[in-house]
């Protein structure tokens, strides 16, 4: 029987979001340390910046990412709880745990032979809506 290979993407590409991982993870971060999405809305989406989105359009791809990103980190944590015990399930929690800035990326090399499994923007299955 042949066995299913699963497709990798680049290490620094967020699965089924537009953008890296990087940048899927500054959004998240802001919004972490501002205490919600409306509170980081400007640092995220300035209303003057150019190309600029509406306000729905913005809340509705930080709110997007921050769900795809904590559901993500969950799985990974309940996966992995030697590796993560104590930790939150959070970009701020996981940073100070992985001594990194760069969370997502980290984790995607971290969990390779999760990735089948994970939601996105880190793993290849997608989430399920409820």
């Amino acid at each position: 029987m042949a066995r299913r290979s699963v497709s990798l993407l680049p290490t620094f590409l967020a699965a089924r979001l537009s953008g890296t991982l990087d940048e899927v993870e500054a959004v998240v971060a802001a919004v972490e340390q501002a205490g919600g999405v409306t509170a980081a809305l400007e640092t995220v989406h300035p209303a003057d910046a150019k190309g600029a989105v509406g306000l729905e359009g913005a809340l509705r791809s930080m709110r997007r990412r921050v769900r795809a990103v904590h559901a993500a980190l969950l799985a990974i944590v309940t996966l992995m709880p030697e590796r993560f015990v104590g930790v939150m399930p959070t970009v701020l929690g996981l940073r100070a745990a992985l001594s990194t800035q760069r969370v997502l990326v980290t984790l995607r090399e971290i969990a390779t032979r999760h990735l089948a499994a994970l939601p996105t923007p880190l793993g290849l299955s997608a989430r399920v809506s409820a």
